[in-house]
């Protein structure tokens, strides 16, 4: 049996490109190199991602304003614990 090519949905292979876009970084991005994406409308949603304990991927999809705004300086109202 031959391995499929890297680009037929192999993880291993590059991400794809939406045209006339460059490669998609596939490190993390810091919040200062993510307020310049925003600002020159290279970036419009913020993907807040962990794993569960089976290794998924659970998450949520922000605008990525609302995301700088809110959620990246801690400004987000908190939650009491129902537990003592």
């Amino acid at each position: 049996m031959t391995p499929p090519p890297a680009d037929s949905g192999n993880r291993a292979g590059s991400l794809p490109t939406a045209p006339g876009q460059s490669d998609r970084s596939a490190g993390p991005v810091t919040l200062d190199q993510l307020r310049e994406h925003v600002a020159a409308g290279r970036v419009d949603t913020v993907l807040l991602a962990v794993p569960d304990l089976h290794g998924r991927l659970k998450g949520k999809r922000y605008g990525a304003q609302h995301f700088l705004d809110r959620l990246a300086t801690g400004s987000t109202p908190r939650h009491r614990s129902r537990c003592g």
